[in-house]
């Protein structure tokens, strides 16, 4: 699951506070707890963080 800071086809649009709460509450749907780790996303030219990933837990 991503959370990314701008869209990568238009670098313009930039994600939303109410993004964020979306993507926070659909991690805590799907299981992942406050320990869970964030896994930063970096767009590649120099590092730049440009979102979080997070795993969802799946149980089999």
């Amino acid at each position: 699951m991503d959370l990314e800071f701008s869209h990568p086809e238009d670098p313009n649009e930039v994600a939303t506070f109410g993004d964020l709460k979306r993507f926070v509450k659909r991690a805590e749907e799907g299981g992942v707890s406050d320990d869970h780790p964030l896994l930063l996303e970096t767009n590649g030219k120099g590092g730049d963080v440009s979102g979080f990933s997070v795993f969802l837990p799946v149980d089999f």
